[in-house]
């Protein structure tokens, strides 16, 4: 119902206890660090920048193994599963898992490696039905891609790029080449785009009727090779049927380290983590065998950390911090007034030396949410639903919990002024009595019906909104007292 008084806390240990220390710390989470300390002749900050890029590295290669793997074995997930929050294992689980990290990192990269030969082999495989389409014209041709002839004749295989016929080929090379020799040419395949032909004429010829292709805009074609259109065509769809398998066993592995998900998962946090304390160790001094670590923290939790750290052979010092300081903040509310505090976050929190407004706040949002909507039946539903929630599921994200437990509370207050107001979804119980039974069924209002008396309702709406005002107004007064500014006190208030 406050906020909490900061101490700068002052932590100096061997660097021996380095690790446990600061995963003490970091698992106790309330000690903000920070790097007010300069280094000197005997101490100095280490770089850790590779440490903890490598770390943060691991972690995005099991986040993305986790993304590979929930697309070809997607996980089975209740429409609640994002209450769930994340599991808790005990501390000889989590040195079991830590010892295990690098065959859990190996299955990592596995899935890694397997997606992107997936990937590889399926752009493969368009790049070959690309060249089967292209070889789709000449599938009606008999002969090598790649034949220019015989002994006496030439061969042209090739195509003109717009839509012709075979009347008007041999007019156009009997006009561009009179005094060859005869020549013979067959239309493989015709579209809107360009006419495949194969053409045969004497080798003595070939020059000749060459310039005439040309000259009609005749380009041989660009697919070479020893074997018909047909016998390529057969060989590429082979090669796709060879990647298509090789997908399918790469998409069959990956779905068999299924069973590691939860261990990837771990992975990504424990690496996360990691990424973060080093985070922190390049904040702090080192000399060659002790460190040096400066922070804040609540004075309540003072007691807490020196037990945690009793067993470590470390020295702890607290000061007062000043009052042009910079201290973190950090509020500490009841049940009740806790589920209000991210309201309060959203529009800033209150500074060092500043009231925590949660607990007033918390009345008011609560008493203006159930004015607002007023229906019992709608309040009794979310009241209804939110506690089921909160009662199911235990382990939910701290977020999530103080979200439903707001909403609970907001029920709450709905069913309460919905019972005085006499609203049960809108006027649904008069509507069904009367049109379904034929009868009268209002409950009547404990107070006053607002749409008899809409007078009444506004003249109470504006009292609770000078109560509210003046609460605001009161508040502010007595945080300036408390600061011993009489002057601001009367005047601004």
């Amino acid at each position: 119902m406050a906020v909490l008084q900061m101490q700068r806390i002052s932590i100096c240990g061997l660097k021996k206890d380095r690790k446990a220390i600061l995963e003490t710390v970091q698992r106790f989470g309330v000690i903000e660090v920070n790097d007010v300390l300069t280094e000197d002749s005997v101490f100095s900050k280490p770089d850790t920048v590779a440490s903890q890029s490598v770390f943060e590295k691991s972690a995005a290669t099991a986040l993305q193994a986790l993304d590979i793997l929930a697309g070809y074995a997607p996980e089975e997930r209740s429409m609640f599963s994002g209450l769930e929050g994340k599991n808790r294992i005990s501390v000889d689980s989590y040195y079991e898992l830590c010892n295990d990290c690098d065959n859990v990192m190996k299955k990592a990269y596995n899935i890694v490696t397997l997606s992107k030969e997936i990937a590889e082999n399926k752009a493969g495989i368009i790049k070959l039905q690309a060249q089967i389409d292209a070889l789709t014209p000449w599938l009606d041709l008999d002969v090598a891609l790649d034949f220019k002839g015989t002994k006496t004749t030439s061969a042209f295989i090739g195509a003109f790029p717009y839509p012709t016929t075979l009347d008007d080929i041999y007019a156009k090379l009997a006009e561009s080449a009179p005094q060859a020799g005869p020549v013979d040419v067959s239309i493989i395949s015709t579209t809107k785009d360009q006419t495949c032909v194969f053409v045969v004429c004497k080798r003595t010829d070939a020059s000749v009727y060459e310039d005439a292709l040309r000259a009609n805009l005749f380009a041989r074609s660009s697919i070479i090779s020893k074997m018909t259109a047909a016998e390529l065509k057969a060989s590429l769809d082979g090669q796709i049927e060879e990647l298509n398998q090789k997908i399918a066993d790469s998409e069959s592995q990956i779905v068999a380290f299924e069973g590691s998900r939860d261990k990837l998962k771990f992975m990504h946090d424990y690496y996360m983590i990691r990424a973060e304390k080093y985070g922190v160790i390049g904040q702090l001094l080192h000399s060659k065998r002790t460190f040096a670590l400066t922070g804040y923290i609540p004075e309540i939790y003072i007691a807490h950390i020196e037990q945690r750290l009793e067993k470590f052979d470390v020295a702890i010092e607290y000061e007062t911090p000043t009052e042009d300081e910079d201290v973190p903040v950090m509020l500490k509310n009841n049940k009740f007034a806790e589920p209000v505090e991210d309201v309060l976050e959203s529009y800033g929190l209150p500074g060092k030396g500043e009231m925590d407004p949660t607990p007033i706040m918390a009345i008011f949002y609560y008493v203006l949410f159930g004015m607002m909507l007023s229906d019992a039946a709608y309040g009794f539903v979310v009241s209804l639903v939110t506690g089921i929630l909160l009662l199911k599921f235990k382990n939910m994200e701290p977020g999530t919990n103080r979200f439903l437990k707001m909403f609970f509370y907001c029920g709450l207050s709905t069913l309460f002024w919905g019972i005085m107001f006499s609203s049960y979804f809108g006027n649904a119980v008069d509507v069904i009595a009367s049109v379904f039974f034929g009868t009268t069924a209002t409950i009547p209002a404990v107070w006053f019906a607002p749409l008899e008396d809409p007078m009444r309702l506004l003249l109470f709406c504006m009292e609770v909104g000078v109560v509210h005002l003046f609460t605001g107004l009161a508040l502010q007064m007595y945080q300036l007292i408390k600061q011993k500014r009489y002057v601001d006190a009367i005047y601004d208030v």
